[in-house]
């Protein structure tokens, strides 16, 4: 059985079958004025990152987990952005802007 490996468009060819790379990603989340996230949702994989975009002219923001242990970018000032958080496992972590609490909430899928 011969085994090769094509890398194209983030997939791997193994023996004819297509199998999903496994390279991590990034992703970039906006703060946006009227205190909302955007996307308000984002499906990632385990291993990708992403970096919260603060484009609210008006407003220092964060992107907290509801938990407050998974991950918190602290503030983030007007038009500035926060440091890549990756994420490792899978599961669904709804988050909030500390400031605005439930006014401004997002959530990150983690897929295995």
């Amino acid at each position: 059985m011969s085994i090769y490996m094509e890398i194209q468009a983030r997939q791997v060819v193994m023996d004819g079958w297509i199998m999903p790379s496994v390279s991590p990603r990034h992703f970039e989340v906006r703060m946006v004025g009227g205190n909302s996230f955007d996307p308000q949702s984002i499906e990632i994989h385990a291993g990708d990152t992403i970096t919260w975009i603060n484009n609210d002219e008006n407003s220092v923001h964060t992107a907290t987990s509801n938990d407050g242990t998974t991950f918190d970018t602290k503030n983030v000032a007007s038009l500035a952005y926060s440091k890549r958080i990756k994420f490792t496992t899978a599961g669904t972590i709804d988050y909030h802007c500390e400031i605005h609490k439930i006014m401004m909430t997002g959530k990150v899928v983690v897929m295995p």
